[in-house]
């Protein structure tokens, strides 16, 4: 695990560009026209001293590159990341560029992926750097109304949700919500795959494989540190972007609180490590704790975090923890030491009264909200605030490169200004309460990747290098097998594949990613149905369709056939040797109704239709279509909901199902768009709100497909134009 190796200078730099608008120690009015960019100066390291005799490219005739250094920051210059945030991994930053570059599943959220390069540069690990990058080119960011937080990550399918109704939203909020999450990410991969379960048995808390088999009978609960996991994402979060912990404050000091009693490698170790609840564990064991204990400890610090699940029998205040840990370490002197007792302070103004302290000591530290805004007032009394907005809310500590600053979050405008700070950090003597100097951060926001283009030259390049060759799609060879039975139906296979462009798989040809146990022997007469009914879904589409599924990041489009249910029956996106292939799995066994398999294949053409979309439409300044159109063609007050409580989602579906042609299209933008035409693939009655929704959709499918060689109307537009007819004819 590595280190953190940048200096404050490079901290304050942060994914961004931060200038400070109040210089350390200065009156603001001293400078009051010219800001001063935070930069850094690498030190080489010792890998990059031994490449001395690699060749090197010269630059402004002071600063000789390798060519590999040349590659990155010119690539760091074109995606808009500053050297800084490279930290001298110049090989790895190409490679994770280009992996974020090429993942359509980030979605708009790609330039976020890119900026948290920093955090990954710091803490990966050799021995488990490929298993992050596989899961980082298979991270999926999406927009989805959320009830109850503003950001989830789900670990089993490797996604992340963004609250939102369809774009991005430009403000603090969003900004410091996606970091979180995407620390998450970062915590859940970067240590590998391996897992260390921990379980309570009532009286030790052990490894999976370290329990008997009578222990097993009695297994209390699974140990896990949540409050880790969410403190640590805000404090990690706030160490590389915001500069201040947004939420979770209590998680954070205390954290903060460790990082002061064993140091910023101990802490890096608690967050990242995949062992990191055994490390908490042994922590609590060392200072005197036996297991019953440390479980009330987690189950209680796990309670205070999520406040969901029973009460815990017996509470334990996380200041007493704490100061159990430093007398442990740094003996018992901790009510001389400030800065600790700022953090207790700090956690002890935002926890709950009705916990009781075990030290009685701690009585003398005590505070509630408002007694730490009087601190703060009085700390910030010591600064020139000039023009800058009002502290949002009180000071707290947080430790970069090493050392303790005091940070807090500002008011931001409604409208987002870019050139207003959004943090202050504030470097502070504890023991004199004295303030050595301050800045106020301001940070621009990840420009969407790539850059969008005006019409013109420029444009017309982009596109035209966004094409694939596509005659391998129609030149596909047949399975071999010795079975004449079998090798009818591989020939039929690739005959239907090499009609329309896509790959069906059977049998011996499935990907290695299917697990063949479970697909069970094949029978001939249900393959053959399947094929059947795979054909008539694809017939229902023009002329070359399925080759705009092999166009900028994907490859194509691949159906398999099954025997056996499966686990994932939704379309995939997924990382393949030169792009990402579209695939669904069908199963062929004769339970499953017609209807069912047709609805299937469907939705998931439609939806991969929708995939595309976006692609292509990401390329320009002005598109023809947007998420802000597609919006006003709903009804005042309409929002799509999401996953949100059940009354209030049949209380926006009763509302608005003119506009929406069932339940389910209204859990998001993407999903409406792909139920709608579904609907009209099947024949289904939609209504006049839906028909000019439908229309709209169909006139930016034709213009960001390959269209030249289909027929005037496609069985969508048909389809249209037949109930426009419908419903003139019963107005009348």
């Amino acid at each position: 695990m590595k280190k953190f190796h940048k200096t404050l200078s490079a901290l304050m730099a942060g994914a961004l560009t931060v200038s400070a608008v109040s210089l350390s120690g200065c009156r603001k009015e001293e400078k009051t026209t010219e800001e001063s960019s935070i930069v850094t100066t690498a030190e080489p390291t010792e890998e990059e001293v031994l490449e001395d005799e690699a060749p090197v490219v010269e630059m402004n005739n002071t600063v000789t590159l390798t060519p590999t250094e040349k590659e990155a920051l010119d690539l760091a210059e074109k995606l808009g990341v500053s050297m800084d945030e490279i930290h001298g991994e110049y090989e790895l930053f190409i490679r994770y560029a280009n992996i974020v570059m090429n993942n359509p599943k980030l979605n708009d959220y790609r330039a976020y992926a890119l900026h948290l390069f920093p955090v990954v540069a710091d803490h990966y690990n050799e021995e488990t750097l490929e298993y992050f990058l596989e899961k980082l080119s298979d991270l999926t960011i999406e927009n989805m109304v959320l009830e109850e937080s503003s950001g989830e990550f789900y670990e089993l399918d490797d996604r992340i949700w963004i609250d939102s109704e369809g774009g991005i939203y430009e403000n603090e909020e969003c900004y410091t919500t996606v970091f979180h999450e995407l620390l998450h990410f970062t915590d859940a991969f970067l240590d590998g795959e391996n897992r260390c379960n921990l379980y309570y048995t009532g009286e030790r808390i052990a490894k999976e494989e370290d329990l008997t088999p009578k222990e097993w009978e009695e297994i209390v609960g699974i140990v896990s540190t949540n409050f880790i996991t969410e403190g640590g994402a805000e404090l990690y979060q706030a160490k590389y972007y915001s500069k201040t912990p947004i939420t979770y404050s209590c998680q954070t000091a205390f954290l903060t609180g460790l990082e002061h009693i064993y140091g910023s490698e101990t802490l890096d170790s608690l967050f990242f490590r995949s062992d990191s609840d055994m490390l908490f564990v042994e922590l609590l064991r060392e200072a005197g704790y036996d297991d019953p204990k440390i479980y009330e400890v987690i189950t209680s610090f796990n309670y205070y975090t999520s406040g969901k699940g029973d009460v815990p029998k017996t509470n334990v205040r996380l200041e007493d923890v704490l100061i159990d840990l430093y007398e442990h370490v740094k003996g018992p002197s901790w009510q001389e030491d400030k800065v600790f007792g700022y953090i207790l302070r700090q956690i002890n103004s935002q926890f709950f009264d009705y916990v009781g302290c075990e030290h009685k000591a701690l009585l003398n530290y005590m505070a509630t909200s408002s007694d730490m805004w009087e601190i703060t007032e009085s700390i910030l009394d010591q600064l020139d605030q000039g023009s800058n907005p009002s502290v949002l809310s009180t000071l707290s500590v947080i430790y970069l490169d090493g050392k303790p600053y005091l940070t807090t979050i500002l008011q931001r405008p409604e409208n987002i200004d870019h050139s207003v700070a959004t943090a202050i950090i504030i470097d502070y003597d504890f023991e004199e309460e004295k303030v050595l100097s301050y800045q106020y951060l301001v940070h621009s926001y990840p420009s969407a990747i790539p850059g969008a283009l005006t019409a013109g030259k420029e444009l017309d390049e982009r596109l035209e290098s966004l094409k694939r060759d596509t005659t391998y799609l129609h030149e596909q060879e047949a399975y071999t097998v010795k079975s004449k039975e079998m090798q009818e139906l591989y020939d039929r296979a690739a005959e239907i594949g090499n009609k329309y462009g896509v790959y069906i798989r059977l049998e011996e040809t499935l990907p290695s990613s299917i697990d063949q146990s479970e697909v069970g022997s094949c029978k001939v007469k249900e393959m053959n149905e399947a094929l059947d009914r795979v054909e008539a879904i694809l017939e229902m589409f023009p002329k070359g369709y399925f080759d705009n599924f092999c166009y900028g990041y994907f490859t194509g489009f691949e159906i398999d056939l099954v025997r056996r249910p499966q686990s994932y029956t939704e379309l995939r996106c997924s990382p393949q040797e030169g792009g990402y292939l579209f695939s669904i799995i069908l199963e062929a066994n004769g339970d499953e109704p017609e209807e069912q398999i047709d609805g299937k294949l469907l939705d998931a053409i439609l939806s991969a239709t929708e995939m595309r979309l976006r692609n292509y439409y990401e390329n320009f300044e002005n598109p023809f279509f947007t998420e802000d159109k597609w919006m006003s063609m709903n009804a005042d007050g309409f929002r799509y909901f999401g996953y949100q409580h059940e009354e209030d989602e049949e209380c926006d579906y009763g509302r608005f199902k003119e506009y929406v042609v069932s339940f389910d299209s209204m859990r998001m933008p993407s999903r409406d768009r792909v139920l709608l035409l579904k609907a009209l693939l099947l024949q289904t009655e939609i209504s006049d709100a839906c028909l000019e929704k439908a229309e709209y959709l169909c006139e930016c499918i034709r213009e960001a497909f390959d269209s030249e060689n289909w027929p005037d109307q496609t069985a969508w537009e048909k389809e249209i134009e037949r109930q426009k007819t419908d419903h003139a004819a019963k107005a009348t």
